[in-house]
């Protein structure tokens, strides 16, 4: 009998442990979500964006904020805008930032040009024939899809056409290191760096 008083006693003591073991995990779980303060950068006209139309945000490896907009390129330090747009745009809106290896950011205006920031000042790349308005990188190279439809492959260093050909892609994006293009016939096509 005295056994099973013990044992009794012992298994209580342990649900109460565990019931104890319990409200201590909650406690700890409820601090640190209670804790946590999130930070955002609210960008707008307000702080000095010269414009809310905002079509596409990217940041570098340097930690800058690349900003296209109605208005233009502008890379944003934490406390400034700086423009970079070219007098003889005609269309300053554009999208599709990227950044290549080299740190260079590259911008789309609507209008089907290219254009990258070099030497802290815009550069367009040579655009014959127009560019659709998509295009994407991989290491080296620029693939673009122009106004024959042609999906061309261009060396970003020499600025040459490496490759063409007519896929008469409508459209095309690219995620992580793979894009996607899509023809006239609906069929969709699924491209590689290889």
């Amino acid at each position: 009998m005295y056994k099973a008083s013990y044992f009794c006693l012992v298994f209580l003591f342990m649900k109460q442990c565990k019931y104890l073991l319990l409200l201590l995990m909650l406690n700890v779980a409820t601090e640190a979500l209670f804790s946590q303060n999130t930070y955002a950068i609210h960008l707008d006209q307000s702080n000095g964006l010269p414009s809310n139309a905002v079509y596409n945000i990217l940041q570098d490896k340097k930690g800058f904020i690349w900003i296209a907009s109605d208005k233009g390129l502008f890379r944003y330090d934490g406390s400034e805008y700086k423009p970079y747009v070219k007098k003889e745009m005609v269309s300053k809106a554009g999208s599709y930032l990227h950044e290549d290896r080299l740190g260079r950011i590259w911008y789309a205006n609507f209008d089907g040009n290219i254009f990258f920031v070099e030497n802290d000042s815009l550069k367009q790349f040579p655009s014959d024939p127009f560019f659709q308005h998509e295009y994407f990188m991989f290491d080296d190279y620029l693939w673009v899809n122009n106004d024959k439809n042609e999906l061309c492959q261009y060396d970003i260093i020499t600025k040459k056409c490496l490759k063409k050909q007519r896929l008469g892609l409508l459209s095309i994006f690219q995620t992580g290191d793979i894009f996607f293009g899509k023809d006239e016939s609906g069929i969709t096509y699924i491209f590689n760096q290889e």
